[in-house]
């Protein structure tokens, strides 16, 4: 993937090639290997020269607006990895969409977990941290019922998020003051908290949506929300595990020194001010995935899981979803 955005470079043709021209001269030849090239300043220029011999060379070409969403994409009508990502994800069979949705629900509860051992770290609380190895051991259950047939699947996999979700957010009642009045997870209700998470997961679901359309996904055909028109339900599955990571975790430990206050029943402007701070913060926050080896950032981290989930349904294997170690 090469990133285009640098003000006043030009993607032209020349000699041949395919080239970046940045507007101090240097050139870069884009080479076949390179999957997609993603445009993210409205003052950068593409030849029609450049789009035939991207399509030629199938790569993508893939244009952000200025909050970093895709606006367009273009990508040649032939097989390449796009096209195949497509056809895999429509044509997936129901065992493949059932140890994906197994995954990521699996993946959601031990991350659950692991934001309550943080945050008891950071608290010296003990209590809290047993209950998070408590909810890490419940994320077991998904992967257990993955291989079972039958159409109520669906609905145990629902019951075990429920019931793990429920016992994750009495935890997360128990240490925020008593002035926020947050007695659970509501997506409805009329508290400041509760206000607080809807606004956080509105930015990390951009952020999921777009790391699913980067890597050529169809963020409405989903694999455990239900599909309906209009419904991202891939991005609601996809955004699953990094909730409580990136959104629970820092407004939970910032709950009682972030100013949260709400007018007619949403959060005022400095009220969402100090939440999209607080997510930033957290998304640039390194943590340690299971099977890299290595700590990235948490926004890199749904990256990755997108470039997974393509190419489980190219058939390029079995798919695992983000596990992060705070």
């Amino acid at each position: 993937m090469m990133v285009v955005a640098e003000p006043g470079s030009r993607i032209r043709v020349a000699r041949g090639a395919l080239v970046v021209e940045t507007k101090t001269g240097k050139k870069v030849v884009v080479e076949s290997s390179v999957e997609r090239v993603i445009i993210s300043s409205s003052r950068v220029s593409i030849s029609s020269a450049a789009v035939r011999a991207a399509a030629k060379m199938g790569i993508d070409l893939v244009f952000l607006d200025w909050d970093g969403s895709p606006v367009a994409r273009l990508y040649p009508p032939i097989i390449n990895k796009t096209v195949a990502t497509r056809i895999g994800q429509f044509s997936a069979s129901e065992r493949l969409r059932r140890l994906i949705a197994a995954e990521l629900v699996s993946a959601k509860i031990y991350n659950q977990g692991q934001t309550l051992k943080y945050i008891a770290r950071q608290r010296a609380d003990e209590r809290l941290r047993e209950a998070g190895y408590e909810v890490e051991l419940l994320s077991g259950e998904p992967l257990r019922i993955a291989d079972e047939d039958g159409p109520g699947f669906r609905d145990r996999l629902l019951s075990i998020e429920a019931r793990t979700s429920r016992r994750y957010w009495q935890c997360i009642a128990e240490i925020l003051p008593e002035r926020l009045g947050f007695s659970g997870r509501d997506r409805g209700a009329l508290d400041p908290f509760n206000a607080a998470l809807n606004y956080g997961y509105g930015i990390l679901y951009s952020i999921v949506e777009k790391s699913l359309l980067l890597v050529g996904l169809d963020p409405y055909l989903g694999v455990f929300h239900t599909e309906k028109s209009g419904k991202p339900s891939l991005t609601l599955d996809a955004i699953e595990p990094f909730r409580a990571p990136i959104v629970d975790r820092i407004l939970a430990l910032k709950a009682g020194r972030i100013y949260l206050k709400l007018e007619a029943g949403r959060l005022d402007y400095k009220s969402r001010k100090e939440v999209a701070k607080a997510v930033a913060s957290s998304l640039s926050m390194k943590a340690a995935v299971r099977g890299l080896g290595r700590r990235i950032r948490l926004e890199d981290a749904i990256m990755i899981q997108a470039r997974r989930l393509a190419e489980a349904f190219r058939g390029s294997g079995g798919f695992s979803a983000v596990r992060v170690g705070l």
